[in-house]
């Protein structure tokens, strides 16, 4: 089974670190923060970048097989007006690294990786004193499709050479 990337490191966070689903989103250009001090974490795809793009035939099943492998890089922005983003700001790589998020991450065939530093951002908000941090994570990520083909190979005519004797 696989999923959307963004939304299982979503899952991952809130779960581990316990904190309302609702309050844990993918970027999406029109949300609407909460107007009260606590955290809230929105994590958003920067970029992705293809590394092995493989196709295969299954003869006994007549499917072809397409794989993907990609490096997929995200950002995960932690955010209060509070001390909450501050202090809890590594909890995010915990929740990354642990045993939860490992069973996810077998389930939907990715691996996470933690990448570069912990970026202190509350300088964009200076004048609203928003503590803001973002984690840049890279994840690997194995995209299956399977396509049952119509006798494909069996569409092309053989070559009959005829001899006179």
């Amino acid at each position: 089974m696989q999923s959307d990337v963004d939304v299982m490191l979503c899952d991952i966070i809130s779960t581990q670190m316990d904190i309302e689903p609702e309050r844990v989103v993918v970027y999406a250009e029109n949300y609407d923060p909460p107007k009260d001090d606590g955290l809230y974490i929105v994590v958003s795809t920067r970029r992705g970048k293809p590394i092995s793009n493989v196709r295969r035939f299954d003869y006994e099943n007549n499917r072809e097989i397409q794989s993907l492998v990609t490096y997929d890089t995200f950002d995960i922005d932690i955010t209060s007006k509070n001390r909450d983003a501050i202090d809890r700001k590594e909890e995010v790589l915990m929740a990354l690294n642990s045993f939860y998020s490992e069973d996810k991450q077998a389930e939907n065939s990715v691996k996470i990786f933690k990448m570069g530093e912990i970026l202190d951002l509350s300088f964009i908000e200076a004048a609203s004193a928003l503590k803001r941090f973002r984690i840049p994570v890279m994840v690997s990520n194995i995209k299956t499709k399977t396509k049952v083909t119509d006798n494909y190979y069996d569409k092309y005519k053989t070559n009959e050479e005829v001899v006179d004797e």
